[in-house]
C-alpha cells in the first residue's frame, strides 16, 4: 500500500465517522497537504462524495465561504469498501 492509498483510506474512514467535513478539517485532523487531492481520487474510485457551499460569518463580520463534504452513512452498510483501494 502506497501513501496516496494511505490517504484514501484515512480520509474514508474520517467520512465514515463525521458527518461534514470541511478542507481545513481535514488537514487539522489527518495532516493532509492536498484534501482536495484525495477527495478527487477517491471520487475516482467510485466514492460518492457530496459537496454544498457554506456561507459562515466570522467574528469580524466578514462572509467566509468554504465547501463542506460528506459521503451518505448508507453508503458505507453493506459492502467492504475497503477493496476500493
Amino acid at each position: 500500500m502506497n501513501d496516496k492509498n494511505t490517504e484514501m483510506k484515512r480520509l474514508l474512514k474520517l467520512f465514515r465517522n463525521t458527518p461534514t467535513l470541511s478542507v481545513q478539517f481535514i488537514i487539522e485532523n489527518l495532516k493532509l497537504n492536498s484534501p482536495r487531492k484525495v477527495i478527487s481520487d477517491l471520487r475516482a474510485k467510485g466514492v460518492p462524495i457530496k459537496d454544498r457551499w457554506v456561507d459562515h460569518i466570522n467574528p469580524y463580520g466578514q462572509t467566509i465561504r468554504y465547501k463542506e463534504y460528506w459521503v451518505e452513512p448508507s453508503w458505507f452498510e453493506g459492502d467492504d469498501h475497503d477493496n476500493l483501494l
